[in-house]
C-alpha cells in the first residue's frame, strides 16, 4: 500500500492529459460559438431575402384570330416589415 500512496508514475501523463483535454474542451466551446453565430448570420441572410420578395405580376391580355385572353394583374401587400418605423423594428435588419 504504502508503494502505491508514494508512487508517481503515472502522475505526469494524467496532468498532462488533464491539460490537453482542457485545452480541446475551450476550442470545441468556441468552435460551437463560431458556428451558432455563422448559422444565426446565414439564416438572417435567408430572411432578409425572403422579405425582400416581390409577389406582384403582371401580364397583358392577348387576342388572336378566334380566341382572347384577358390580362391579369396582382400587387404584393405591404406587410410590416415593408415599414420603417415602429413595427419595423421586430424585423430582421442587415
Amino acid at each position: 500500500m504504502r508503494n502505491f500512496w508514494k508512487g508517481e508514475e503515472g502522475f505526469a501523463f494524467s496532468t498532462e492529459m488533464i491539460v490537453v483535454l482542457t485545452i480541446v474542451i475551450c476550442g470545441t466551446i468556441a468552435a460551437w460559438t463560431s458556428l451558432r453565430e455563422a448559422v444565426v448570420t446565414e439564416m438572417a441572410d435567408v430572411g432578409a431575402a425572403v422579405a425582400s420578395l416581390n409577389q406582384s405580376y403582371r401580364f397583358n391580355g392577348v387576342s388572336s384570330h378566334s380566341s382572347q385572353c384577358s390580362g391579369s394583374s396582382y400587387n404584393d401587400a405591404r406587410d410590416f416589415c415593408d415599414e420603417r418605423g415602429r413595427a419595423g423594428e421586430r424585423c430582421i435588419g442587415l
